[in-house]
């Protein structure tokens, strides 16, 4: 199916199945990751394909001082092509006026071209002897750099997206979010993870785009559009805004960056500035917004800071994150 011949990374800690996308069109490899598939019951530490019938077989076991969320013991799992269409992407190239994104399937015109399904950040990382290292500013500040995307473009076969990007600029790491839908068919959303250490130029033409001039005007940081407060549009955002990389929504083993989701709204939380408060609404909503006045204890030192995303969220989409939250029973 659509992953033949495709390279696949496998990650332990939430079982997942990434797909690596190699970009060679600068003067050395460049590459992004994508998720396939995740959160499934295998521990998974290895995968090949069997020639016999070209399925993806996964296995693994529990490793002692390894986190899995995975609760088998050991397993023997099989990716397999169903025939449906895939919502994969093959190809991100990071170029000198935005990205592109390439997928094997039309796109719907109205949300690909919609400027508001689109989220973007990025980050640097300093290197030392020490494990790991914070996320970084350009200026050097813990945290993240949000840019809000000032364009959206529909190639004309309908299957590739170029996304302008203001005074795009090579850094460490970058994470591009999309909420899109099937031409005909459903809405899907993921994120993507890719470090542009080069960035290619961008002729439309060549691209099949036909002749278009980018609009890079910087735009305000809030969406121009915003949907109705739903659970359905909570879980599009918990997507598209890559809070599933740090958050889970499975409390049977807690993510290592931060805190899950399941069960969350309700109980009360142990505060490390203060004392234990309960995640009511106004709770949920000041952390998205100001993740900082309120940190979990045993999160107060996490590698990776949460961002503030006052002024990058609408009132409607916050409310609809709550509403996902409180789903999760």
């Amino acid at each position: 199916g659509p992953l033949n011949d495709a390279l696949i990374h496998v990650g332990f800690n939430r079982p997942e199945l990434f797909r690596v996308l190699l970009n060679e069109r600068g003067s050395r490899p460049q590459g992004a990751v994508v998720s396939v598939l995740r959160d499934f019951d295998v521990p998974a530490l290895n995968a090949t394909v069997n020639p016999a019938d070209g399925c993806l077989y996964v296995a693994g076991f529990q490793l002692a001082g390894w986190g899995t969320t995975a609760k088998r013991l050991s397993a023997l799992g099989r990716l397999r092509y169903t025939g449906a269409p895939s919502t994969v992407p093959r190809e991100l190239v990071p170029m000198d006026k935005g990205v592109l994104l390439r997928f094997d399937i039309a796109l719907d015109p109205n949300t690909a071209t919609d400027v508001a399904n689109y989220s973007l950040e990025s980050w640097h990382y300093r290197r030392s002897y020490q494990y790991g290292s914070p996320h970084l500013k350009a200026d050097g500040s813990p945290g993240q750099d949000w840019t809000v995307p000032s364009s959206a473009y529909l190639s004309k076969d309908g299957r590739s997206v170029f996304v302008g990007v203001p005074e795009i600029k090579p850094v460490m790491q970058m994470r591009i979010g999309w909420s899109l839908a099937v031409v005909n068919g459903p809405q899907f959303g993921e994120t993507a993870y890719f470090t542009p250490y080069e960035l290619a130029k961008f002729d439309p033409v060549a691209e099949g785009f036909g002749p278009l001039e980018v609009d890079l005007t910087p735009r305000a940081a809030a969406p121009r559009v915003s949907a109705a407060a739903t659970i359905e549009e909570g879980e599009r955002i918990y997507k598209m805004m890559g809070c599933m990389a740090c958050h889970g929504t499975d409390d049977s083993v807690q993510p290592k960056i931060g805190p899950t989701w399941k069960g969350l709204f309700g109980k009360e939380r142990p505060i490390a500035q203060a004392k234990s408060v309960v995640a009511d609404e106004a709770y949920l909503r000041e952390s998205i917004l100001t993740p900082a006045t309120k940190v979990v204890k045993g999160f107060e030192k996490v590698e990776a800071g949460m961002p503030q995303y006052a002024g990058v969220l609408t009132d409607a989409q916050v409310e609809s994150l709550i509403l996902f939250i409180k789903s999760l029973k």
